[in-house]
């Protein structure tokens, strides 16, 4: 079961099915709740690093994953039209095809969780050689004092 209805993506993309090339508005919401919502929810739930249950999703995320699959198909329908954007009359870009924004993200930040881990490396530094009484690196004569 998704998170959020194929009703909160349209009200919040305001895009109608034919719009997408669909036939009718029960494909476009099949195509939204079987395809798009679990990817998004997908997305939500590796950002975070956690698995959010059904019942208990916060609103907040809730808004996350509409907003996300709004973003998508805004951005279909805009790539759909032509991949560049006129800006004046001489300068023309590429649509932006940054759908999960950085403001979604931040939106997450309370969600995310950390994973704690430790990462060794044999980097020495001839400061921290000395201290640790080490031998010098171009030295093989040299042993540990103990």
């Amino acid at each position: 079961m998704a998170w959020i209805t194929a009703e909160d993506v349209k009200h919040y993309s305001q895009i109608k099915y034919n719009m997408l090339g669909f036939n009718s508005d029960a494909e476009y919401e099949s195509w939204i709740l079987n395809l798009l919502l679990p990817r998004c929810e997908s997305i939500i739930e590796d950002h975070c690093g956690q698995k959010f249950d059904d019942e208990t999703v916060s609103e907040t995320v809730k808004t996350v994953c509409a907003l996300l699959a709004s973003k998508i198909l805004q951005f279909m329908v805009m790539n759909a039209a032509g991949p560049t954007v006129r800006i004046d009359d001489w300068q023309v870009q590429t649509a932006s095809s940054e759908v999960f924004s950085p403001d979604l993200k931040k939106l997450l930040g309370p969600y995310i969780k950390v994973r704690r881990h430790l990462k060794s490396t044999r980097y020495k530094s001839g400061d921290m050689a000395e201290r640790w009484n080490e031998p010098p690196q171009n030295d093989p004569t040299a042993t540990f004092e103990r």
